[in-house]
């Protein structure tokens, strides 16, 4: 692949001088689009996983070397260039991947986003506190993905909350006049 052509029509080349720097295909990059607001998950030197549509079931890996400086304005997204072997020169430019960024996992507590009440100034799940009682919780949601939202703040592992309907139970709530659990003191 042509990276650099110094040699045009018309221009006078010196003795010794580079007319053309060419790379082969042996190492290539993977740009993927990221959602800006999963910037803070990728990191350089971070391992990548790519399964190619030309060849299904069959994984390539690699590793993240930048993260580009600019953000896609009409997709809000980042470009992250990822590094592959390309043994047998089978990859090449244009080809459509889709990527699994490898890392360290950390546990996290997640609910269905449908259970989260913004109200603008705070969000709120609905708990159930058994015998068909139900208590307003306040949270800090954090990313979310796939129908689910990260619960940063405001919830324990086994809390049950309330999916479908809140917003009934929000209403009630509020007419019988019952407190908001308050989030506990950040530590």
């Amino acid at each position: 692949m042509v990276q650099t052509l110094n040699a045009r029509a018309g221009v006078t080349l010196a003795s010794g001088q580079t007319l053309a720097e060419i790379s082969g295909l042996g190492t290539v990059w993977l740009n993927a689009a990221l959602p800006e607001a999963q910037a803070g998950l990728v990191k350089i030197g971070q391992p990548a996983t790519a399964n190619l549509t030309a060849f299904p079931g069959e994984a390539f890996t690699g590793r993240v070397v930048a993260i580009l400086p600019t953000a896609a304005a009409d997709s809000r997204t980042l470009t992250v260039r990822i590094e592959l072997a390309n043994r047998g020169g089978r990859l090449r430019p244009g080809m459509f991947a889709v990527v699994a960024l490898g890392g360290d996992a950390k546990p996290t507590l997640l609910v269905p986003s449908e259970a989260v009440i913004r109200t603008g100034t705070r969000s709120i799940v609905m708990l159930e506190k058994g015998d068909g009682r139900y208590h307003p919780a306040e949270v800090v949601a954090g990313r979310e993905g796939g129908g689910k939202t990260e619960i940063l703040r405001g919830l324990a592992p086994g809390e049950k909350v309330v999916a479908s309907g809140q917003f009934l139970l929000d209403s009630e709530a509020s007419l019988t006049g019952l407190t908001v659990r308050p989030l506990e003191p950040a530590q």
